[in-house]
């Protein structure tokens, strides 16, 4: 499930990258709609079932959505400047940031596996991130993309937290409401008199990050917080399990 969620996010994120340069469009307009369609398809989805959301961990579900908003617009913004490739081996560095802080919120244990991974990740960010002229030849957007890491691994441990409460649908509604709110006012500012070109690239943005999200966050409530080291260390130990479907309730 987390490896489909991934293998959709990077067709989302090339959606993404074919929007630069197209005039109107920036990385608030491609989250804005993102999390507009995707809103709109659960939410028609839950009317057509006659179920409405069922909000449990209002504190956590808060958290989830401006953190997990807020990392996809950083992403969004950093991923035009810095490169597709670049931008996302940053993004996902969310996991270890995850692993780090699970302990604190989450009552995760750190053993020495852990610990070692977590020293070859950052490691391996620092070499991708300092080029040969040493620290001044950090760009704005590196960082933007390493700060996108870093929310979104405090979206991750809130998902793992919410979702001992609240169903997938609850979830996800709560951070496609946080991505509108957050991103409404500088995207509608622009108009969204966009280029033919634009429409159904936004369209696949929405679609595949939508069906990225549902997997993910059905996926982090079967990891238990023993495996935090797994998840770290490349092996998906959700595999197997059924996404939880927008009829399941908690």
């Amino acid at each position: 499930m987390l490896g489909g969620s991934a293998a959709l996010i990077s067709v989302m994120a090339l959606l993404v990258r074919a929007t630069a340069g197209l005039p109107g469009v920036s990385a608030y307009e491609t989250t804005f709609f993102r999390f507009l369609i995707g809103g709109g398809l659960v939410g028609f989805t839950l009317l057509a079932r006659r179920r409405a959301p069922a909000p449990r961990n209002y504190l956590w579900l808060g958290i989830r959505g401006l953190c997990g908003a807020g990392a996809m617009l950083i992403y969004f913004h950093s991923i035009t400047h810095i490169g597709l490739a670049k931008g996302t081996v940053l993004l996902y560095t969310n996991v270890i940031w995850a692993a780090l802080l699970a302990p604190l919120v989450l009552g995760d244990r750190i053993d020495r596996r852990l610990w070692a991974s977590v020293g070859l990740a950052f490691a391996g960010v620092y070499l991708l991130l300092v080029p040969d002229g040493g620290l001044g030849g950090v760009s704005r957007g590196d960082l933007l993309a390493l700060a996108a890491g870093l929310v979104g691994g405090i979206a991750v441990v809130a998902v793992k937290r919410v979702r001992e409460t609240d169903d997938t649908s609850t979830v996800f509604l709560a951070l496609a409401m946080s991505g509108v709110l957050l991103t409404v006012w500088p995207a509608a500012r622009g108009g969204f008199g966009f280029d033919a070109r634009a429409w159904p690239l936004l369209a696949g943005i929405g679609v595949t990050g939508t069906a990225a999200k549902l997997l993910s966050d059905s996926a982090y409530r079967y990891v238990r917080g023993e495996i935090w080291s797994e998840v770290v260390y490349g092996e998906d130990e959700a595999g197997g399990v059924s996404l939880v479907d927008l009829n399941t309730t908690n």
